[in-house]
């Protein structure tokens, strides 16, 4: 597990950085209580430089969240990783790991500036072999899981299905991190261990006060879009109902189209019912919705190449023109947001409401998905290989496509965990906790089934960025 929490109190700096540490709780055999030493002797160490760490096991009370910590460790300025056999074998660690790696977006350099490693001799990863070995066993760990989960639901409890969702992310990158902490020299000795974590390099203090680890990244330099002319392009109605459509230029001069999706005035009861299978406590209680007026919505996840003509980078980790944009954290989706009502006056969208997401995914169904009470592939992306183009699936009956499935989607609100005091209209809902993460509806193809329920709601960190979320965005119909 982890160790839990550090601040470097040097005088001046603009706030205290968090120290952690991630290890495999120890056993009452001869190497956990070895690996115990370490993690006690880390601890020493800083405690003589006028550095404070909290551990785990001084700092969890009854009651308290393992997951909590293990967020929080991802989060961490600097993150002394103990890497022993047990380590590669837990779960817990393991997503760890990946937390750091998420919130470092994947950048290389980043990662290993704020992770320093102490591999024990029981930890094998030097060879590709090695790192195969254990990218396959999580693979084949995740695959028992969800065979379990097909056979019997219900057998594996709500932190089963947190398990199985922690390995779909991890297993994924789980070589490619190991390859990099391979190719670093490694300390050899404690003391090694101790000059490399706490003293080297020597400039960390001042780029961390630079750097986004307190706080979201400055907007990326692109050059603005061209023309900037008003909205829409083009309008009309099919059997789904009224459309509009906008266009952007690209790089290479083409025009790049998005559709929006009329969704009508009405009202919905958001959540689900207590006797829904594989429901969530955090999707109740069950209340009712009213939108005075309608909006519009992406036809579509926006797609890799609406993102490159507004924001002129390539973020998605599989690339192609119509698949959905992916590796984009909340605050990015906000970035793209700002440009684009930048560059078309009068358009005035933002990500949608959870309110909006449901209703709009609902189309007026109040069944576990818009297709009825079961789905298939052949209608819904999950438990899959990849994300597909958007528009390959059926849409629902409003005209919106993969709403469930293929890709997570952001929305503006922060996370509440259940709907008490949630409000009755369409607005975006604040909730009670101002620090909470975002909210990411629909699932992906990661996911079980369970988890792209219309009323299936998670919680992200606003920084997170992951393979297999993206977003689609939401305007409402202003008076004139």
């Amino acid at each position: 597990m982890s160790s839990i929490s550090s601040s470097d109190i040097r005088p001046g700096d603009a706030r205290q950085p968090e120290w952690l540490v991630s290890y495999a709780w120890r056993d009452d055999t001869d190497a956990g209580r070895a690996l115990d030493r370490v993690v006690d002797d880390i601890c020493a160490a800083a405690e003589q430089r006028g550095l404070r760490i909290l551990r785990d096991r001084d700092e969890l009370g009854l009651g308290d969240s393992i997951s909590a910590f293990m967020r929080r460790i991802g989060e961490g300025d600097r993150v002394f990783v103990v890497l022993s056999a047990k380590y590669l074998r837990s779960a817990y660690c393991m997503f760890e790991l990946f937390e750091v790696w998420q919130n470092c977006r994947g950048r290389e350099r980043d990662f290993l500036d704020r992770i320093r490693v102490f591999v024990l001799p029981d930890a094998k990863i030097s060879t590709a072999l090695d790192r195969s070995d254990h990218a396959i066993f999580w693979q084949d760990e995740h695959d028992k899981l969800e065979a379990r989960i097909r056979e019997r639901p219900a057998s594996v409890g709500r932190k089963g299905y947190d398990t199985y969702h922690q390995m779909s992310r991890f297993y994924y990158d789980l070589a490619d991190i190991l390859t990099l902490i391979a190719d670093i020299v490694q300390p050899r000795t404690l003391e090694q261990f101790e000059r490399y974590g706490f003293d080297y390099p020597k400039k960390d203090a001042d780029d961390r006060k630079t750097s986004d680890v307190a706080g979201p990244l400055p907007a990326p330099i692109v050059p603005p879009l061209s023309p900037a002319v008003a909205w829409p392009d083009d309008s009309g109605e099919d059997e789904y109902g009224k459309w509009v459509s906008f266009s952007v230029t690209a790089a290479d001069g083409s025009r790049v189209m998005q559709r929006l999706r009329w969704c009508p005035e009405g009202r919905f009861m958001m959540g689900s019912p207590e006797g829904e299978d594989g429901r969530f406590e955090h999707e109740g209680p069950r209340h009712e919705v009213v939108f005075a007026r309608g909006f519009w919505m992406f036809e579509t996840a926006c797609r890799q190449e609406l993102w490159l003509a507004v924001m002129g980078d390539k973020p998605s980790s599989k690339e192609g023109p119509m698949l959905p944009v992916t590796n984009v954290s909340w605050v990015d989706a906000r970035r793209f947001i700002a440009r684009l009502n930048s560059a078309k006056p009068g358009i005035g969208i933002d990500l949608p409401s959870e309110a909006q997401w449901e209703y709009a995914c609902r189309a007026g169904t109040e069944t576990s998905y818009s297709f009825g009470p079961k789905i298939s592939r052949d209608l819904v992306n999950y438990s899959g290989q990849g994300p597909v183009p958007v528009g390959s699936l059926p849409p629902n009956g409003w005209g919106l496509y993969e709403m469930q499935g293929n890709v997570q989607e952001w929305c503006t609100d922060r996370w509440d965990g259940g709907y008490n005091k949630a409000p009755v209209a369409a607005s975006p809902w604040i909730g009670r906790n101002v620090e909470a993460d975002r909210v990411v509806r629909g699932g992906s193809w990661l996911d079980p089934d369970q988890y792209v329920r219309a009323a299936c709601r998670e919680a992200r960190l606003s920084a997170y960025r992951s393979h297999d979320v993206g977003f689609r965005c939401a305007r409402v119909e202003r008076d004139s």
